[in-house]
């Protein structure tokens, strides 16, 4: 609390001390990094600080955790990767720091809590980083060892975590096959909205991996005992297509997949909004297939898109330029794929 204090000095404040030196100082002025002061808590506050000061830059952020990463418990390295995330100011290195951080600290290991905050995080994060991978390892070890109970809610919130992850990547796909472990545990009825994360999260999943395709078997069962019997809204069936991008119908739980989604969007009442149908209509991609389920998906996806009002906010125009380039090298479905690529365009 002291730090807290003492950057909210207006003597501070009103000088042009670039913010490592005000940290210095405060450290020179209320202990070394021996002191009992500089604590868990300390550091916290110390961080909150840091990121709520708009000048601070990523030099600034790179000084303080050099600094203090060795008194740094868990919740430290947790709390800069949701800071440094909201401000920006996020670099591979501190991500690769609080990896380390969240393995090899000596306090207590993960609980659910933190797995919780740790996955909202990770929700703004690409695969293509590799200290992002080496943040996935880590946090699916402490998912798969932690002895927490784990509510369908939160596994659900952990799945759809992964829509900027590839499955091309050996640690998203261990990632997913821990979360089923965690899945098959759980004995909860599912709401429409956990079950439409469930499969929003497979958006950057692809079936050629056994992982993915043992994932959608295991949501699937999930779903057929515990769903809820109540339809989806707008929102939720715009997510649960927009998850099934990369999943191809030549396998049978995709073609379930598929019809459990379109049986439960009421088609005579649901209307879409753009944003929701820019979503939607990215689950065609894959559906070269003259599987029943497809014709059905392209019937429903016309309707949602004739149905738009005129004059009103138009539609993702990458997301339809992608799904009109993927139209136009189907080779089945002709009436189908022609009608809903008819109403794109009538929308573009």
């Amino acid at each position: 609390m002291l730090l807290a204090k003492f950057l909210r000095k207006p003597s501070l404040a009103s000088q042009s001390f670039p913010v490592p030196q005000i940290l210095s100082r405060a450290v020179s002025n209320y202990g070394s990094l021996d002191s009992a002061l500089v604590n868990p808590n300390f550091i916290d506050v110390a961080l909150s600080q840091l990121l709520k000061n708009k000048k601070a830059k990523k030099n600034d952020v790179n000084e303080f955790i050099d600094h203090f990463k060795t008194k740094m418990n868990r919740q430290n390295f947790i709390s800069m990767l949701r800071g440094c995330r909201r401000r920006h100011v996020l670099e591979p290195r501190h991500i690769y720091t609080a990896a380390c951080g969240l393995k090899y600290a000596e306090d207590e290991p993960l609980n659910s809590m933190q797995l919780d905050q740790i996955f909202h995080s990770i929700s703004f994060m690409s695969h293509r980083v590799a200290s992002v991978r080496v943040l996935l390892t880590v946090t699916s070890e402490a998912l798969n060892d932690c002895e927490d109970k784990f509510t369908i809610d939160q596994v659900a919130n952990y799945m759809f975590s992964l829509i900027h992850m590839k499955s091309g990547v050996p640690e998203v796909r261990e990632m997913v096959r821990v979360l089923m472990i965690k899945l098959a545990a759980s004995e909860e009825s599912i709401s429409n909205d956990s079950a439409s994360k469930l499969i929003g999260g497979f958006h950057g999943l692809s079936c050629k991996y056994p992982e993915v395709r043992q994932a959608l078997a295991a949501v699937l069962q999930q779903l057929d005992t515990h769903s809820s019997s109540s339809s989806f809204s707008e929102a939720e069936a715009s997510r649960a297509l927009f998850g099934m991008k990369r999943l191809s119908p030549e396998y049978a739980d995709v073609q379930k997949l598929t019809s459990y989604v379109l049986s439960n969007s009421e088609t005579s009442t649901m209307r879409m909004s753009s944003h929701q149908v820019s979503q939607a209509i990215l689950a065609v991609q894959s559906m070269d297939t003259d599987a029943q389920e497809a014709k059905s998906l392209f019937r429903f996806l016309t309707q949602q898109v004739e149905q738009l009002e005129e004059g009103g906010k138009p539609l993702v125009s990458k997301n339809v330029k992608e799904v009109l380039a993927a139209l136009g090298a189907a080779t089945v479905n002709t009436e189908e794929v022609n009608a809903l690529t008819a109403a794109l365009k009538a929308k573009e």
